[in-house]
C-alpha cells in the first residue's frame, strides 16, 4: 500500500511539473474541497494518501460550520482533544470549538512564514472569486484570530486574501483589537504583515476631574416584585463631562441602518468613559459599565416601541442593566418603564431627557421611548 501510495505521489508531481495554480505548490488540475477553496492534483493527492480515511479534507482557511445548541445538547460528553490547541470537544464535533481544527488534523493549509514570500495580487484574486458571505466570513474570523491572539489563524487568513484593514462595528482594526486585548504576538504578526496602528484613542480631558455634586433617584423600589425593581436615576453630571461625550459623538460615523435613530457606536478601549460611569454607579446597585457603547441620534418624531435589551457579554461579565446618558434636554422624547410589553401598558416610571442626567434599569424590563420633538441625543450601554 506504501508503495502504491509513493507511486500516486510521484505520478501527481510529474503532471503537475513546470505548472501554476492558485495553490502554494503550484500545478495543473485544479479541484474544489469541501470547504469551497481550490487545490491541485498535487496537493490534494499528498492529502488523501497521508491522511486518515476518516480524516476531514480542509484548507484550514474558512471557519467551519459549528453545531447548534440544541445538536451540543444530544451529543455525547467530550470524548477528544483538539491536536493543536488542546481543547475538549464534543464526541461528534467535526472541528474545534476553540481554534477549529478538523477532527483528526489541521488538514491543508496555506501558510507563509513571512510576508516578503506571499504573493499578494493571487490570494487576493481567490478572495474576489468568493461570495460576499464567505468574504464577511474571512473578514470576521481574522478580527477573532486577533482579538484572542491567534498567531497562526491570523497567517492562513491573511494568505487567503483576508482584509488587513477590515474594521468591526466599533471602527476597530485587527491591530487595535489585538494591541487593547494585549496580544503581544499577534501585534507584531499584524505589523509583520503591513498593519498600522490607526490613533483614534481619546485621552481623559484635564477638565475632567472636577467632582461635582451627584443626585440619586430610586424611580422603582427595589423591594418590588416588578422586572424593572431598583431602577434609578442620576443627575448633576458634570458639564465637562458631557462636553467630552459630545466631542466624541461629532468625530464617530453616522448609520442609520435602523427606523427611528442613527447611530454611532464607540468602544472605550482607554477607560475613562467607563471609569467616570463608575463614579455615577457609586452606592447602587450597578459596579461597572462595559467599553461597548454607542451614541443615539433621534429623528425628529422619532421613538421606539415597547421592547427588552438582550444582554451583552464582555470578558466573562455579563450585563444586567441598560443605562441611558442624555446629552440634550429634549421636549418630550420621555423613556418609560412599563408593566408588559404592550404599547398601551401601564408606565410605571418616565424619565423625561435632561443634558446630563443618567438613567439606569434592568435589562429585563419592558420599556419604550415616546415620540420626540426636538432633537434628542444620549449615550447607550450596558452594565452590571
Amino acid at each position: 500500500m506504501e508503495s502504491q501510495a509513493s507511486l500516486v505521489q510521484v505520478w501527481a508531481r510529474l503532471r503537475c511539473a513546470g505548472k501554476h495554480c492558485s495553490c502554494a505548490c503550484g500545478g495543473i488540475g485544479v479541484s474544489k474541497l469541501p470547504c469551497g477553496c481550490e487545490r491541485c492534483d498535487a496537493c490534494l493527492w499528498d492529502e488523501l494518501v497521508t491522511k486518515r480515511r476518516d480524516s476531514f479534507i480542509c484548507c484550514g482557511l474558512l471557519p467551519l460550520d459549528q453545531p447548534s445548541a440544541k445538536q451540543l445538547e444530544r451529543w455525547p460528553e467530550t470524548d477528544w482533544g483538539c491536536d493543536f490547541c488542546g481543547s475538549s470537544n464534543r464526541q461528534l464535533q467535526p472541528a474545534c470549538r476553540n481554534c477549529r481544527t478538523p477532527h483528526g488534523g489541521v488538514g491543508l493549509s496555506y501558510v507563509v512564514d513571512a510576508p516578503a514570500d506571499f504573493d499578494a495580487t493571487q490570494s487576493r484574486s481567490r478572495y474576489d472569486k468568493l461570495s460576499p458571505k464567505r468574504q464577511t466570513a474571512i473578514d470576521s474570523e481574522l478580527l477573532s484570530a486577533a482579538e484572542r491572539g491567534d498567531t497562526r489563524r491570523i497567517r492562513c487568513l491573511l494568505s487567503s486574501g483576508a482584509d488587513i484593514g477590515i474594521q468591526n462595528d466599533y471602527g476597530q482594526t485587527c491591530l487595535m483589537l489585538a494591541h487593547w486585548r494585549g496580544m503581544s504576538a499577534a501585534v507584531e504578526e499584524l505589523e509583520r504583515w503591513g498593519a498600522e496602528l490607526q490613533c483614534s484613542h481619546l485621552a481623559l480631558p484635564e477638565s475632567l476631574h472636577e467632582e461635582g455634586h451627584l443626585w440619586f433617584s430610586e424611580l422603582v423600589p427595589s423591594e418590588s416584585n416588578h422586572p424593572g425593581r431598583g431602577a434609578f436615576q442620576v443627575d448633576g453630571i458634570p458639564e465637562s463631562f458631557v462636553c467630552a461625550l459630545d466631542s466624541i459623538f461629532c468625530r464617530l460615523p453616522s448609520r442609520s441602518d435602523k427606523p427611528g435613530a442613527r447611530r454611532r457606536n464607540f468602544c472605550d478601549m482607554d477607560g475613562w468613559v467607563i471609569q467616570w460611569l463608575s463614579r455615577c454607579f457609586k452606592d447602587t446597585c450597578c459596579k461597572v459599565a462595559l467599553p461597548q457603547l454607542r451614541f443615539l441620534d433621534y429623528d425628529l418624531g422619532g421613538g421606539l416601541a415597547a421592547h427588552v435589551d438582550l444582554a451583552r457579554e464582555h470578558d466573562g461579565l455579563r450585563s444586567t442593566h441598560t443605562f441611558c446618558l442624555y446629552l440634550t434636554d429634549t421636549v418630550k422624547g420621555e423613556t418609560v418603564l412599563l408593566e408588559n410589553h404592550s404599547d398601551d401598558a401601564s408606565p410605571i416610571a418616565s424619565v423625561i431627557p435632561r443634558r446630563g442626567r443618567l438613567f439606569v434599569f434592568p435589562h429585563i424590563c419592558p420599556h419604550r421611548a415616546n415620540p420626540c420633538f426636538s432633537a434628542k441625543k444620549l449615550l447607550r450601554g450596558d452594565c452590571l
